[in-house]
């Protein structure tokens, strides 16, 4: 039986996590006067931040979609973005390792790695490490980080810690809303077998209920 129908269906809920529930803000948008100022390693952690900060805080992108977290190399343009930095966000887990010597060069930024209290499973690549880094394609962890982003906000503006809060809930609220009409859809499938181009989507084929073949 064909596979091809659960990949497209995976595709694009994959597709829809790593885009967000509410913002459509181009990458590196924001208002340049507003304080603090967040960095963010990654899109789908840029993606998750700029939607709790809201216009409360300048979110600043690192590495640009389509570049390799493995590969990258920090720019002049890069240490540019982390003048003023207040909270750089990471994900952790050797995945992208660079923001700690990044960090360094930025007085007065603190690293955040949004691994703290999600849940990890194993890797399935050998040179990854102990742990698979893409634990964001799980929509119970994404909201777990969602939580911790606003909290660490909170910690670092608290004049606005309530509006943190809403914006948080209000995310998880759609995200959740989101799980459930990806369920739907997933449920009437005729296998749950699916094919991906990359060994990232373990944590979401978990999530639902799917074996990647």
């Amino acid at each position: 039986m064909s596979t091809r129908p659960s990949y497209i269906i995976a595709l694009i809920l994959s597709l829809a996590l790593l885009a967000g529930c509410t913002s459509s803000e181009k990458p590196g948008v924001g208002q340049e006067e507003q304080n603090p100022t967040i960095a963010a390693s990654i899109f789908p952690v840029y993606d998750l931040v700029r939607n709790v900060a809201g216009d409360d805080a300048t979110v600043v992108l690192i590495l640009q979609p389509g570049s390799s977290p493995h590969t990258f190399d920090p720019t002049p343009s890069a240490l540019k973005k982390l003048e003023g930095t207040d909270i750089f966000f990471s994900i952790g887990l050797g995945l992208d390792g660079w923001v700690s010597n990044l960090t360094s060069t930025s007085p007065g930024a603190r690293e955040v790695s949004l691994e703290r209290g999600v849940e990890l499973r194993a890797s399935e690549e050998e040179d990854e490490g102990p742990h698979d880094s893409h634990y964001w394609l799980s929509p119970a962890n994404a909201a777990i980080m969602v939580q911790t982003i606003a909290d660490e906000l909170s910690r670092e503006d608290p004049a606005n810690a309530a509006d943190y809060a809403a914006r948080a809930a209000a995310y998880n609220k759609s995200l959740m809303q989101k799980v459930k009409e990806w369920q739907a859809e997933l449920a009437d499938l005729p296998t749950k077998e699916i094919v991906t181009f990359h060994d990232a989507f373990f944590y979401f084929a978990d999530e639902f209920g799917l074996t990647i073949v």
